[in-house]
């Protein structure tokens, strides 16, 4: 071999070595100076991340999220009281204080979607949602009649199956929480699932 030829593969694989190596750097993540001290990016975003996973106000790591669909936040721990806000799924919430409720059985809540039928409109009511309990027919009967009331439509009726409802005697446990965005009232637990890291 050529000692021109040998020039050009050492220069090309020097080359080579000088790519890799700036190529490198670039892939690196850059250091960013913040308050006189060199910290990387990801330290930057890590700690980003971690102060969307706590509570602005205690500095406490949220420790559940809304499981379901939506999640009622009511003004006290039960069905009766009234809906301060609603949180969607995936909301995070720290939990604040727990309380066990008696369920009103004449307010019990929806398990799946109810649709309601009047002569001018239909109306779907989706689950985890309150209304009256109008007449439990028998306790042989699979059916009983609920009410509920639509702010536009007026009183809707529906005759449905025993089990779209949540008609178990058992004491409820409710948390009191507080949202990302510092509102506080009550959830049922069963809305709400563990969050093992944020």
């Amino acid at each position: 071999m050529s000692s021109f030829k040998k020039i050009l593969l050492l220069l090309g694989f020097l080359f080579f070595i000088v790519f890799v190596y700036f190529g490198y750097q670039f892939l690196k993540l850059k250091e960013v100076e913040v308050g006189g001290q060199s910290i990387s990016t990801a330290s930057v975003a890590a700690s980003a991340a971690e102060d969307e996973c706590r509570d602005s106000v205690s500095g406490k790591m949220y420790d559940y999220f809304v499981g379901t669909n939506s999640a009622n936040i009511r003004a006290n721990a039960g069905t009766n009281h009234s809906i301060v806000t609603v949180l969607s799924q995936n909301d995070l919430v720290l939990k604040l204080d727990e309380k066990t409720v008696m369920p009103d059985l004449t307010h019990p809540i929806t398990r799946k979607d109810v649709l309601f039928t009047t002569a001018s409109a239909t109306f779907t009511l989706p689950a985890n949602m309150m209304v009256q309990v109008v007449d439990v027919e028998s306790d042989a009967s699979t059916m009983v009649r609920i009410r509920y009331e639509h702010p536009e439509l007026g009183i809707l009726e529906a005759r449905v199956p025993k089990d779209v409802l949540d008609l178990t005697e058992e004491p409820k446990l409710w948390f009191k929480i507080r949202t990302r965005t510092g509102e506080e009232g009550w959830v049922s637990r069963r809305l709400l699932s563990t969050l093992d890291a944020c």
